[in-house]
């Protein structure tokens, strides 16, 4: 297995997110698709009252 190279590191509260050096042999399609679904999960995770705050804050920002 390839030793994975880190290209950045990001600590944002309690959450720490390291930024890798991309893989050419990945399918593009299913990292992509991954993203999403961790996206998804982390949305579905927070409260009621967070996602209301958080929709009214980009509110103005739509397309």
């Amino acid at each position: 297995m390839k030793k994975e190279k880190i290209l950045a590191t990001y600590k944002i509260g309690d959450s720490v997110c390291n930024i890798l050096e991309p893989d050419l042999e990945l399918d593009q399609e299913k990292v992509k698709e991954e993203m999403r679904r961790i996206g998804w999960e982390i949305w579905n995770s927070l409260s009621y009252e967070d996602k209301i705050r958080i929709n009214l804050k980009y509110e103005d920002n739509a397309f």
